[in-house]
């Protein structure tokens, strides 16, 4: 584990604490989630927090301003406690760490599921009803899009994995065929 993993660790665990005193998971949960989302989706967003030149306050201000009347109160005075000791450059992280940490509190298994197009939310139902027997869970699923799998998904639940990619197919073929 690299030393922003455990700085977001530990902050993560803090402000789960926090919001667990003042009976906000849920807000808390709702607010990351955006935050992640957010900061995964715009890379400039990303690059902003981790630019060293950018004071932080000025950071905080941009934070302030993405964030207020979007989520939770208690997570603009956690931006500003990050920002005061200069770790707004782990927000992403912080982010992920608090949603895995909720996760593990409800009892609720993350899988996601790679695809090579697009699906809908039909098929995206089946596969949580799907992985929510199998892993006998509550299932938090993202899914994403891989053209380069050609066809067929790869699913990660937990530790395993099940591919059924074309591409992996394809692999195993020309792994066949060198071997004899």
């Amino acid at each position: 584990m690299n030393s922003d993993a455990r700085v977001a660790a530990r902050y993560a665990k803090s402000l789960i604490s926090l919001a667990l005193e003042q009976n906000k998971l849920e807000d808390v949960k709702q607010g990351m989630t955006l935050v992640r989302e957010s900061c995964e989706e715009h890379r400039d967003l990303r690059l902003l927090l981790r630019n060293p030149i950018v004071y932080s306050d000025k950071k905080f201000a941009i934070l302030s301003a993405l964030f207020t009347g979007k989520i939770d109160d208690l997570l603009i005075k956690f931006f500003r406690l990050l920002c005061k000791k200069g770790r707004e450059g782990v927000l992403q992280e912080v982010a992920s760490e608090v949603l895995r940490e909720y996760n593990i509190l409800k009892g609720i298994q993350h899988s996601e599921l790679v695809t090579a197009f697009p699906i809908d939310a039909s098929l995206k139902g089946e596969f949580e009803n799907l992985v929510r027997q199998v892993a006998k869970a509550e299932v938090d699923l993202h899914t994403s899009v891989d053209e380069e799998l050609i066809g067929g998904f790869v699913l990660n639940i937990g530790d395993k994995q099940i591919d059924s990619s074309v591409q992996s197919g394809l692999k195993r073929m020309k792994q066949q065929l060198i071997k004899s």
